[in-house]
């Protein structure tokens, strides 16, 4: 029998209430979820709204990896694949959110057909996009093919979680790549919550 205790409910960070939970995860995700029903404050997300987060979330880790490779000591391991997997896989979730906006459910790892798939507009968004963001990242804003950023990271999701068995996996750029990711979170951030990023 699971144990009963009180649990904090935070919804978008924010504390909204305490329900009484469980140590069995079922039951307590179902005593969380009916908990935000009787307040009002349940809404399934969307598709969209669940393929940005969990793009959100390896972004979030490859830039946590990305900070623990700037301050490595020659104790730890270097953590370049991790921060590169993540990295391109998180690229990989914001182009299929795009994708997802738009009614259509896309497959594969490789980045550069899914960026062609998109539609026009979102495309332009994107390299838009890069452009503002380039200067922070050592790039001239104007001078920035996308496209050509994102064939440097293709495949990367594939050949860098095998990085052993690979001869030559090509140069991955760190800056570029941090460039790539920032640049689809918010294109992704402003398109799946539009009213959250009015000013």
């Amino acid at each position: 029998m699971s144990r009963r205790f009180t649990k904090t409910v935070k919804l978008q960070g924010i504390v909204v209430g305490e329900y009484l939970g469980s140590d069995d995860y079922k039951e307590d995700i179902q005593a969380a979820r009916e908990f935000l029903h009787k307040k009002g404050l349940w809404k399934k997300p969307s598709l969209p709204q669940t393929i940005y987060g969990h793009a959100s979330a390896f972004a979030y880790v490859a830039d946590q990896t990305y900070r623990e490779l700037q301050r490595r000591t020659p104790d730890k391991p270097i953590v370049a694949a991790p921060f590169v997997v993540n990295a391109a896989f998180s690229v990989e979730l914001f182009l299929k959110t795009l994708h997802a906006v738009n009614g259509q459910t896309r497959r594969g790892h490789k980045l550069v057909p899914l960026f062609d798939a998109l539609s026009d507009a979102h495309r332009a968004e994107l390299v838009a996009g890069a452009q503002e963001f380039a200067p922070a990242h050592g790039e001239k804003a104007g001078n920035v093919d996308f496209r050509a950023l994102l064939m440097m990271l293709n495949d990367s999701f594939r050949k860098w979680r095998y990085i052993y068995e690979e001869e030559h996996s090509g140069p991955i750029h760190f800056q570029q790549t941090i460039l790539v990711m920032e640049t689809c979170h918010a294109v992704c951030k402003r398109t799946v919550f539009p009213s959250a990023t009015k000013s």
